[in-house]
């Protein structure tokens, strides 16, 4: 009986676990997510091993690179239009990285803060800028960098290279979302497919626990709920991998 119970509450949490999280995730998709973390500003400041372990683990929170990709988009906006209005007043790209720097304190500050940190160890601002990148997560610090590497080794029209990667951000942002949106009832259905086995064991081991023993207590049994756990999860895999978006669903390379 207290074997019952125990299989019970198991199958229970994980069936209410899992309904939790896609609710979560459901809530964010449609902008009903209002409690912001702060704790993924933390992960932009270690660097290394640590650093990429932490970005991990804080990815894992339901929607949390949406979370994180809209907080860099608009960080990224902010500081190229900052950068835009620096260059523009007559400051040299190095100047306009030392201002937009203490202006911004979001990602892309965080950012520009690596490329002056690597640029006073002794490196070339152009490789600093390229190297931040590769350090990055995000795939739009590529582009910055080689924005402003066009800047530096050129020359002009450098407000004009600024204002298309504004433009193509823009877009880019645009595209994803449109792309989000189409793909969201298949995401639903995902979910939807992936808790149904949950529930259905759940109910069964409420209702009828005699249909669940002989998968615990017998050996073919036992052979059979291991495979209908191993299947399952790969099916959630796969189903999970084919709804991925390109570059990943929150802007991340």
């Amino acid at each position: 009986m207290h074997g019952q119970l125990f299989i019970i509450a198991i199958f229970s949490s994980i069936t209410v676990g899992l309904l939790a999280l896609g609710l979560s995730r459901l809530f964010w998709a449609g902008g009903i997510f209002l409690l912001e973390s702060q704790s993924a500003a933390f992960a932009t400041k270690p660097r290394g091993r640590f650093a990429r372990l932490v970005r991990y683990f804080l990815r894992l929170r339901p929607g949390a690179g949406q979370r994180d990709y809209q907080r860099w988009r608009d960080s990224l906006e902010d500081g190229l239009w900052s950068m835009a209005r620096v260059l523009q007043a007559g400051h040299n790209v190095y100047q306009a990285l030392e201002i937009v720097r203490g202006e911004n304190s979001g990602p892309f500050g965080q950012f520009l803060s690596d490329v002056l940190i690597r640029h006073r160890s002794g490196v070339p601002l152009t490789d600093a800028l390229r190297q931040a990148a590769e350090v990055s997560q995000w795939a739009e610090a590529f582009y910055v960098a080689e924005v402003l590497e066009l800047g530096l080794k050129s020359g002009g029209h450098l407000l004009d290279n600024i204002s298309s990667l504004q433009e193509m951000i823009r877009d880019r942002a645009f595209l994803k979302a449109q792309l989000a949106a189409g793909t969201g009832e298949a995401r639903i259905s995902a979910w939807i497919l992936g808790l149904t086995p949950l529930a259905l064991i759940a109910f069964m081991a409420i209702f009828q626990p005699g249909m669940i023993l002989p998968l615990i207590k017998d050996p073919t049994g036992r052979l059979g709920a291991i495979y209908a756990v191993v299947s399952w999860a790969s099916g959630v895999l796969i189903i999970r991998k084919l709804l991925q978006l390109p570059e990943g669903e929150d802007g991340a390379r």
